[in-house]
């Protein structure tokens, strides 16, 4: 049993964990939507607040907590959208941001997985399930929305037009 599955020893912990993920999650594309703003790529900038949004629908679908469930373990990469700092780049094309997407939301289906199929205790694996019912959607809208998108040719980080470091304000 890997240490993430040892982490979760009840349903209310394991919906508090992945409250805290989806919601650290959306705030992290909220931040990489401003950046990108800031950097002028308004089309990803759109796509990063899109994500943010669907994350906000996917945290506010997931159970309340019926008492505050105090603090919480570490569990898996809290936010291996932005973990990477490589990982993002300010001409970022959108088929890029969902693929940063993907791997994000596709770890934290991994972690339910392990939980569903690992957990000793019955209500855990039940609240497992329930989340992999929720996550498979969100997972899958994130794909068709990368697909949606050509996979941009090699080199497409390469700016054509860097700053000019001698012009004068």
């Amino acid at each position: 049993m890997s240490l993430d599955v040892e982490v979760v020893t009840s349903a209310a912990l394991l919906m508090a964990l992945v409250r805290r993920q989806a919601e650290d999650a959306a705030e992290r594309y909220e931040e990489l939507s401003e950046a990108f703003e800031v950097a002028n790529n308004m089309v990803s900038a759109d796509c990063f607040r899109e994500l943010a949004e669907g994350g906000w629908l996917f945290h506010a679908s997931l159970p309340q907590p019926s008492t505050p469930p105090g603090p919480l373990p570490r569990w898996g990469e809290m936010y291996p959208e932005i973990s990477d700092p490589d990982s993002v780049h300010y001409l970022m094309p959108p088929y890029y941001v969902f693929e940063l997407a993907l791997r994000h939301e596709g770890k934290t289906l991994a972690l339910l997985q392990d939980v569903f199929d690992q957990s000793p205790i019955a209500e855990v694996r039940d609240a497992a399930a329930t989340l992999l019912d929720l996550q498979r959607p969100r997972v899958a809208a994130i794909e068709a929305r990368r697909n949606g998108y050509p996979k941009p040719p090699h080199g497409w980080w390469i700016d054509e037009d860097g700053p000019n470091w001698e012009s004068e304000l």
